[in-house]
């Protein structure tokens, strides 16, 4: 079997890494991975409070899904900040509470990364599905299958073990980029602009 080093590794290799710029706050052009915390006191916080840490990756990113689900509240960019993007650090989806898909899958992939979970087992990705764009989570199994996580659209308590694999998923289409803390993934570098792209 092989080692998490190796599979990290084997996945990294799988999507071709690229830089992604996006202006997702107040017109400032921003590195997408820098929206990603690793180390924070308020996101430890609420993963020790909320006891997400648990024994397997698998559980820890289901608490974490779960607890996001439960707790976050859906409210479009228009409405809390009004225009038409703007991204939250997930300290700031913290303290309001509320956000829309991409605040949600930050908001997921920092509290993983502050539980423990490895950073290339998650990756934030963005991409066309059934009636839009939207931002959400991918997760690598310990099987070396990918599933999603999404806290919004169509979100789901089944366990981690019981999720469609990703290719199964008939809502999710293409994908435009990913990122994790470490790198941004995409066919070629990404620049956008907000506006339209995302939820």
């Amino acid at each position: 079997m092989p080692t998490n080093e190796e599979r990290e590794k084997m996945w990294r290799s799988k999507f071709t890494v690229q830089p992604i710029i996006y202006t997702a706050a107040n017109d400032c052009k921003r590195d997408v991975r820098t929206f990603l915390f690793d180390v924070s006191y308020i996101l430890e916080t609420y993963v020790n409070h909320y006891k997400m840490k648990a024994a397997s990756d698998d559980q820890t990113i289901y608490n974490v899904l779960m607890w996001v689900i439960d707790n976050f509240k859906y409210v479009g960019d228009e409405v809390t900040r009004k225009q038409v993007e703007y991204w939250q650090n997930p300290e700031e989806s913290l303290n309001a509470m509320t956000g829309d898909c991409e605040d949600g899958a930050i908001l997921i992939k920092s509290l993983s990364l502050v539980a423990g979970v490895p950073d290339w087992k998650v990756r934030v990705t963005a991409g066309d599905v059934v009636g839009g764009g939207h931002a959400y989570c991918v997760y690598i199994r310990d099987d070396d299958t990918q599933c999603i996580l999404d806290w919004c659209y169509w979100s789901n308590r089944l366990a981690i073990k019981d999720r469609q694999p990703i290719q199964n998923e008939s809502n999710y289409k293409d994908i435009w980029f990913a990122f994790d803390k470490k790198y941004g993934y995409a066919p070629k570098p990404v620049t956008y602009t907000a506006g339209g792209h995302l939820c």
